[in-house]
């Protein structure tokens, strides 16, 4: 196990600019430290957005932040966690799913309705798919022939989305610094433009970020404590790091989740995230797994017992948005701190590119929903059965929903992980597509071969909306986002299979499902 004296290194070497991680073939830390300069320049970007936003926030009831992962889930936070009073109404689109892009244009007057696009490298195709959606939506439901002044785009500079937010004659571009990775970036524009329109004061965040940069050097060192704690039981093979959380600060958790799975899910290795509720059974623990508790100043939950004597476990509470800006610091330079213990690169995606390169070869042929021809392609429930027999005390189940997210899908996949959990006595979690593709698909892929995977499609998905300038809709790109999912973790070699769901009959049919297991 490493000491508190060769972390308290690797931590100065980030703090100061100067991390080599001689393990990792061409490293170069410059291309991805900008997280460490972001709260510095809060102040600036604050007297920015006060000279240039203020017009475009007076004429909106709603916003709706479009983005994936990294580049939203930050702003997700310092929005939704301690904002009071927030005016206007914040909506965030992050699917390319038909029944969810509908459910969200149910909630919009689209005249009163301001967009921030959110996308570092200004290609991500969820982002570019669902704004020409809503820019050519405008078009046709108002009297704008040009809406692009409903529009604010952040982005690298010279990026595909700044040339089409000048072409389209955006109300303002936001060029973000090419050193920046986009789950690290939560104290640059990607984070602070919308916590700013959002009220929330930017002078708080800074400091907390700042502060907690500053006590890498003191006594009471937050950060080192976080570090030794999840990779003293990752070396001694408790890789299962359970969040309970408050459901005020479930953001915050999938934020952290998706920061672990991506930085660190990687060569074979990896720490598996597992997010609970506060009415978590701290009692079905695995022994492979550590806690950490997620608490808040209102709430009241999960006293821990007698159970957590075998379990290594971290109480951490969230007061204000100090404290949460400070709590955000400190992940990303533990999690780095960590991607260096484990002799990888915390800041690359490899295996997500992976993916993106099989989507985009699927939407190339798009003639045929039924991709595949061989065994994985499953349409009843005996593949998760079939991989029952092969899973071990240390695996994982995934269920990755590519149904929707309605609120009787998410529940009824909620109850199926716990059944799944409580007949395996192992972790089921559940991932939502296609947005899991840019967070836990590197871990699912790259990390170790601990997980299995079940993808629920519908038999039949909907493909009635057209992306614009695109001659396919977005039902057949959400399909060749699953395919591409499906054949990158085939072609790796992961237990994975699809198990089609028949849309007419959708509860009944995974009720059954959750009586099979709880029967056999």
């Amino acid at each position: 196990m490493k000491n508190k004296t060769e972390i308290t290194q690797v931590l100065s070497k980030i703090i100061s600019k100067d991390l080599t991680i001689p393990e990792v073939n061409h490293f170069n830390f410059d291309d991805f430290k900008g997280f460490l300069d972001s709260p510095r320049k809060i102040s600036d970007d604050q007297i920015w957005y006060g000279k240039n936003l203020n017009a475009f926030i007076e004429n909106f009831d709603h916003i709706v932040l479009i983005g994936t992962g990294g580049s939203t889930l930050g702003a997700q936070c310092l929005v939704e966690i301690f904002a009071t009073d927030k005016v206007p109404t914040f909506y965030y689109a992050d699917t390319t799913n038909e029944y969810d892009i509908i459910e969200l244009n149910k909630k919009l007057d689209l005249s009163k309705t301001g967009f921030i696009i959110a996308s570092k490298s200004g290609t991500t195709v969820e982002v570019l798919s669902l704004f020409e959606y809503f820019y050519n939506k405008l078009i046709m439901n108002t009297s704008q022939k040009y809406p692009g002044n409903q529009f604010i785009a952040i982005t690298e500079s010279a990026s595909n989305l700044d040339i089409i937010a000048k072409e389209r004659r955006f109300y303002s571009v936001i060029n973000t610094d090419t050193d920046l990775v986009g789950r690290y970036s939560v104290f640059s524009p990607f984070g602070t433009c919308l916590a700013f329109i959002a009220g929330v004061s930017l002078n708080n965040i800074a400091e907390g970020a700042m502060s907690c940069l500053r006590s890498a050097d003191s006594k009471n060192n937050q950060i080192l404590e976080l570090t030794q704690f999840i990779f003293d039981a990752f070396e001694s093979g408790k890789d299962k790091l359970v969040i309970v959380t408050s459901k005020k600060l479930h953001v915050f958790a999938m934020w952290i989740d998706q920061l672990i799975a991506e930085s660190l899910g990687k060569n074979g290795k990896g720490i598996i995230p597992v997010l609970k509720g506060d009415l978590f059974n701290i009692e079905s623990l695995t022994e492979d797994s550590i806690v950490i508790f997620l608490k808040d100043n209102e709430t009241d939950f999960i006293e821990e017992n007698v159970a957590m004597e075998l379990h290594p476990h971290l109480d951490l509470t969230i007061s204000d948005e100090i404290e949460l800006s400070f709590e955000m610091m400190k992940w990303q330079l533990a999690v780095a701190c960590l991607g260096v213990l484990m002799e990888i690169n915390p800041f690359n995606q490899p295996q997500v590119e992976i993916s993106k390169s099989f989507t985009n070869e699927f939407i190339q042929d798009l003639q045929s929903n039924d991709i595949f021809s061989n065994d994985y392609q499953i349409t009843s429930g005996d593949c998760i059965f079939e991989f029952f027999d092969s899973i071990n005390e240390n695996d994982y189940v995934c269920l990755l929903n590519y149904l929707n997210q309605s609120s009787e899908v998410l529940h009824i996949l909620n109850d199926m992980s716990n059944a799944i959990s409580n007949k395996l006595k192992i972790h089921c979690i559940v991932n939502n597509a296609p947005s899991y593709l840019h967070s836990t698909g590197q871990l699912h892929k790259g990390g170790p071969n601990q997980g299995v995977f079940i993808q629920f499609c519908f038999t039949e998905s909907q493909s009635n909306i057209l992306i614009p300038r695109n001659d396919y809709t977005f039902g057949k790109l959400f399909n060749a986002q699953a395919d591409g999912d499906l054949t990158a973790l085939i072609n790796l070699e992961r237990r994975a299979c699809r198990i089609n769901v028949p849309e007419d009959d959708l509860l009944h049919y995974l009720e059954d499902f959750i009586n099979q297991l709880n029967l056999s």
